[in-house]
């Protein structure tokens, strides 16, 4: 039988105990994430630098440790399999110029976006501990970081948002904090909340009431933990990302019908994009994809000058799913969405609520809708923690997961 680690929170409210490997592995993604994120917002060379660097530092590092048994040599097969998909085409993405080579490999939304699954892979015993070590830590910076956000980017704090994952990550262990912690996360939660409805960031408070929604239900009604009613809940976030994804006009609609709310926008900006895809995307794109430098044609943006307009030849589709579609086609879109569901099944049917896998299957499955309706890859803090739970819960074998509720 494997050694394995049982899971102690006081191990994770000690910042120091941090590990080099995970500095290696994870701050290079937040430090990219960062950077990109003001320069989106305010176009400086110098943050779009800083966010290569970011990049680099996660090729080193994985390079570095890729060949030793904790980052690679038990692995899920399934991952392995995946990772070599991944690798093929960067192989079938590859042009010839330096402008290109650099997009290929240093643009957060290219290549990276897909390569980022390789945290995935990480097979040290301490994976969960270590990963909650650094969730802690950037929440207990988040109001600093907020402030510095707020006056950088002139009263719009969009790079605090990106790193609201952090908080909803800590949020579904909540049970198993202190109560002095509980006071905390419960006011950067509705703080999260807040903010997310001021700078209508929609999808974000989509996040916050269907994360919570589930925790409060599972906690409080040991009912719904029956084996049979988690399988018909899987059942149902596969049907409705299935129904948001291909009848999103129809169920937009209906929802904004019945909303009918002043404070709520209401504008759908998701239907033309799935026309204008699926009008471009071309019978032999549906093998392999366009490749990760991989593009197609927006007539409306084409047409749009407002808010600075957009190009007419877009990188991605904004929507999850179909982005996945555009750079890889079904040979990573069937992978990537077995593997998912393989977590959920292992995380979310087949495990208890006081596990670690159980509480990682929460984030996952709310993130799985949202891959119909936004949630598109990222080199990116929220797909790092995707990638992270789905290896913790694939590689479950290696770790004791129940969870130890205790002062932390």
């Amino acid at each position: 039988m494997d050694q394995i680690e049982a899971i102690n929170y006081t191990e994770i409210n000690n910042p120091k105990k941090i590990s080099w490997f995970s500095i290696g592995l994870y701050f290079p993604i937040m430090l990219s994430t960062f950077a990109f994120s003001f320069y989106i917002e305010n176009k400086m060379f110098a943050f779009r630098l800083i966010s290569v660097i970011g990049a680099i530092l996660f090729y080193v590092n994985i390079l570095a440790n890729f060949k030793k048994k904790y980052l690679y040599n038990r692995a899920d097969i399934l991952l392995k399999f995946y990772i070599l998909i991944l690798a093929f085409l960067i192989c079938t993405s590859i042009k010839f110029n330096l402008k290109d080579l650099v997009s290929l490999f240093i643009y957060p939304f290219s290549s990276l976006a897909f390569t980022i699954a390789i945290v995935a892979l990480n097979q040290r015993k301490d994976a969960f501990t270590q990963l909650m070590l650094i969730v802690r830590l950037v929440n207990n910076l988040y109001l600093v970081l907020f402030l510095i956000d707020y006056l950088v980017t002139t009263g719009q704090p969009f790079v605090t948002l990106r790193f609201s994952y952090f908080i909803l990550f800590e949020f579904i262990f909540f049970p198993e904090l202190s109560s002095s912690r509980k006071l905390y996360i419960t006011f950067l939660y509705i703080f999260l909340m807040v903010m997310a409805k001021v700078f209508d960031e929609r999808t974000m408070v989509i996040r916050c009431f269907a994360m919570g929604g589930l925790l409060i239900i599972f906690y409080n009604f040991q009912f719904f933990r029956v084996k049979f009613f988690k399988f018909l809940a899987v059942i149902a976030v596969i049907a409705i990302c299935i129904g948001i994804a291909f009848y999103f006009n129809e169920i937009f609609g209906f929802v904004t019908n019945f909303i009918s709310s002043k404070t709520v926008d209401t504008s759908d900006t998701r239907s033309f994009l799935l026309v204008e895809f699926f009008q471009d995307f071309k019978n032999k794109d549906w093998i392999a994809g366009r490749g990760y430098l991989g593009t197609y044609y927006s007539q409306f943006f084409q047409d749009y000058k407002g808010d600075g307009g957009d190009s007419s030849t877009r990188f991605t589709i904004e929507i999850g799913l179909f982005d996945i579609l555009l750079k890889g086609g079904l040979l990573m879109l069937i992978p990537f969405v077995i593997i998912y569901l393989k977590a959920l099944w292992r995380g979310f049917v087949n495990s208890s609520f006081n596990t670690i896998y159980f509480r990682l299957s929460l984030y996952l499955m709310v993130e799985f809708m949202l891959l119909a309706i936004e949630n598109f890859p990222g080199f990116t803090v929220n797909y790092m923690l995707m990638w992270c739970a789905i290896g913790i819960i694939l590689n479950k074998k290696n770790i004791d997961g129940n969870l130890n509720k205790t002062n932390s």
